[in-house]
């Protein structure tokens, strides 16, 4: 309680050029704002070198070190995968902890691919596209997850949407 008090008095007494604390904290953080805003918006994903497969061969690409497949859902607002919507296959390359992945996802009930995923992992830090391959639009997502020998799981988010998981496991060619 007393540090609350001390607080706001320094809020509210200190003074800098006739100006108040408060309102220079105000103004430094719409200044923030305004000047990270336009860096937020500009971000763009290389489109170039993302492949979009129509479908996951039983050749893989002369990049890939590896395939994957699972499960793609979307999860509760505790963050909790909730029963799965789709699959997900496709393949990826990497070395070390960075790399770039390609794959198609099927609806729960389709037996073609609707859609299609792709982008780099960085880390536990994932950043790409996911979209519908019919109408060849998308939207870029980011995530964070963890793999071990085995398995990966990654929590995906989108400015637009839900926020969806995917749980897989891959192996190396």
């Amino acid at each position: 309680m007393m540090i609350n008090y001390l607080i706001m008095n320094f809020l509210n007494n200190y003074q800098i050029g006739g100006l108040k604390m408060k309102k220079i904290g105000v103004l430094i953080s719409l200044m923030v704002l305004i000047t990270m805003l336009p860096l937020t918006s500009a971000m763009t994903i290389p489109l170039d070198n993302i492949i979009i497969p129509n479908t996951v061969d039983s050749d893989p690409p002369d990049w890939a070190t590896g395939g994957f497949v699972g499960v793609l859902g979307l999860t509760n607002e505790m963050g909790r995968p909730e029963s799965y919507r789709g699959y997900v296959a496709g393949y990826y390359e990497k070395e070390k902890f960075n790399g770039r992945f390609a794959g198609v996802i099927a609806q729960r009930n389709a037996s073609e691919a609707t859609g299609f995923i792709g982008g780099y992992i960085k880390g536990p830090f994932l950043i790409g596209i996911i979209g519908n391959l019919s109408t060849r639009e998308y939207k870029p997502i980011v995530g964070i997850g963890s793999t071990n020998q085995t398995h990966a799981y990654y929590r995906l988010m989108s400015l637009i949407g839900p926020t969806m998981y995917i749980a897989c496991r891959y192996n190396s060619l």
